[in-house]
């Protein structure tokens, strides 16, 4: 079964420092690096490398910082890349790492918010009932409804990672049978101060599974009535940026390959923790034979 994403992809440029700036203060970086990153370029190297066939729909610039994106997805074994030519410069996000892996990101969204539904249905053709669609918040939510509602009504399993958060995605839960949400994501969402409050309240109102990430503290997942925690391996942390599209594109992959959502679940918490203990966005991401021996060290 093949895991569609539609999302985005960005140039990432990366400063580390010692310390996140304080509003007013400048820092001087000692280190700078360009990487491909993009929630939906992440999650569907990711998704990849766990061995699931992906075809990740994303637009681009003409510019020529967009060929650190081609490069990068032309390696990846498994992975189909339709990138829509945009009229502008390739999106970027700025990231800045401290030391200890907290990370602070601005993103601009122009060749995001170009790729409508309209482009996004188009690019995406005829769908397999069965296959998997996922999702982030990069696009327009009108472009994630089409998209949503598009996969709904052909039977495919709609994931969605609603980051970065528009206020109004609530509406679109109902057609989600998976909802990735970090802490800050879900009480937003909600309305509710209680991260596992919030995550019970999707549930209930999405009707499908969520999946609460808390960071180095792992994920909880909330499927039907119950509650189940996975905690993450103690790991030195480096750089946290991308880790949840790791996650987010681990998980994905391993559902559609026929896992359980908790078998899945588990193996995305042990990808997470091994990319954050690296430097970068998508050149952090655990290879496909690394994904393959946490896979067997758990089922051996």
């Amino acid at each position: 079964m093949t895991v569609h994403v539609v999302g985005n992809a960005t140039v990432d440029i990366t400063y580390r420092v010692r310390q996140l700036p304080r509003p007013g203060e400048t820092l001087l970086a000692f280190e700078r690096r360009i990487d491909a990153g993009g929630k939906g370029l992440n999650q569907a190297i990711a998704a990849a490398r766990a061995s699931a066939e992906v075809r990740l729909i994303a637009a681009i610039g003409a510019d020529p910082a967009s060929a650190v994106l081609r490069d990068r997805l032309a390696g990846e074994t498994d992975l189909e890349a339709l990138l829509l030519e945009a009229p502008f410069v390739s999106d970027e996000s700025l990231i800045i790492v401290a030391d200890g892996g907290e990370n602070a990101i601005v993103s601009t969204h122009a060749c995001a918010t170009w790729l409508d539904g309209d482009r996004a249905l188009a690019a995406l053709g005829v769908l397999a009932a069965g296959d998997t669609l996922l999702l982030q918040g990069n696009l327009s939510v009108a472009a994630t409804a089409a998209c949503l509602d598009y996969g709904r009504a052909r039977g495919l399993r709609t994931v969605f990672n609603p980051a970065p958060l528009h206020d109004d995605v609530g509406p679109l839960l109902h057609l989600v049978d998976l909802v990735i949400v970090n802490e800050v994501e879900a009480t937003t969402i909600a309305g509710i101060e209680d991260p596992g409050a919030a995550a019970a309240a999707i549930r209930a109102h999405s009707g499908g599974s969520v999946l609460l990430t808390e960071g180095a503290g792992g994920c909880r997942l909330f499927r039907g009535d119950a509650e189940r925690h996975f905690p993450a391996p103690p790991v030195r942390a480096v750089d946290t940026a991308g880790a949840g599209d790791v996650f987010t594109g681990v998980v994905t992959a391993r559902l559609a390959q026929g896992a359980s959502l908790e078998a899945a679940t588990g193996l995305a918490v042990r990808a997470a923790a091994l990319a954050v203990t690296r430097p970068g966005t998508s050149g952090s991401f655990p290879m496909r034979r690394e994904i393959e021996n946490l896979l067997q060290k758990r089922e051996g």
